[in-house]
């Protein structure tokens, strides 16, 4: 099955390239298409982490490979529910490249090798990571709006109405959006790390805290609920709640891979690769 991830990555390039274009001239043809390929290639990379869980009988989510490409995918449909939500073609000019970025940097992890891991309970370990990274492609997903509330600022505060002003939406609804991303988002993965917590004291036992993994997703945690509670209470709001969320989802980001790439117990034996 790796051709059908091979095409679904051209496809999510060709996508990404013809977003940027539609960025700088605007062409209903071409959103239409970028559009079009990038949800082609989205149900092929569905249908290829769905092919490798059921082929290596586990999870779709356990190496770092398989994970990033679940995460893109995950993103690739954030922008298709929240474009069609908020009427926003500009999205996938900010959210696809973040995608993609996840795409390429599993190229780089595909053949990672790494020990067993004893499953007490795969359903379990299916629900903790499905919960934690859909709540991780939210926190993106705000991260994109932040950065349109930035632009889009920056253009009213220097007068500057160009065709980007007139194509961003107001201020009010990339607000509104990246609060739904961090509200709906905080959520999501608080109750995946209380299952990831339950399930990784039953599995590994005594240490299991000092994975890098769980100490990564931990302090992720603590971020997120700083930036949930700046939201709930309205104390973080505006251009400082824009500019907490994209330094915070950096951070994140690079954290999380960090992370990634060290020793962890959280990996398997096989290498589940595109093959």
């Amino acid at each position: 099955m790796r051709i059908l991830y091979e095409l679904s990555v051209v496809a999510n390039f060709v996508a990404l390239i013809l977003f940027f274009i539609f960025a700088y001239k605007k062409s209903r043809p071409v959103f239409v298409a970028a559009s079009s390929i990038l949800a082609a290639g989205t149900l092929m990379l569905m249908l290829f982490l769905a092919i490798q869980g059921v082929q290596h009988n586990t999870q779709p989510v356990i190496t770092p490979f398989l994970s990033y490409n679940f995460l893109a995918m995950l993103i690739y449909l954030l922008y298709f529910l929240f474009e069609f939500r908020f009427k926003m073609q500009l999205l996938g000019t900010f959210l696809v490249p973040v995608g993609f970025f996840f795409n390429i940097v599993s190229l780089f992890s595909r053949n990672v090798q790494v020990a067993q891991l004893k499953m007490a309970s795969p359903f379990l370990l299916g629900i903790h990571t499905g919960f934690l990274m859909l709540g991780e492609a939210l926190f993106i997903l705000a991260f994109a709006s932040s950065v349109m509330y930035l632009i889009q600022e920056k253009n009213l505060k220097s007068k500057r109405f160009n065709q980007w002003y007139s194509r961003l939406p107001s201020l009010g609804k990339l607000e509104e959006m990246t609060g739904l991303g961090v509200s709906a988002g905080f959520p999501l993965m608080t109750t995946g790390l209380l299952i990831g917590f339950f399930w990784a004291a039953k599995v590994w036992g005594p240490g299991w805290y000092f994975d890098p993994k769980v100490i990564w997703s931990a302090a992720m945690w603590v971020i997120y609920a700083w930036l949930f509670y700046g939201k709930v209470s309205d104390r973080i709001r505006g251009h400082r709640f824009a500019v907490a969320v994209v330094w915070c989802v950096v951070l994140i980001l690079f954290s999380f891979l960090v992370s990634s790439f060290l020793p962890s117990i959280h990996t398997l034996k096989k290498s589940y690769g595109a093959k």
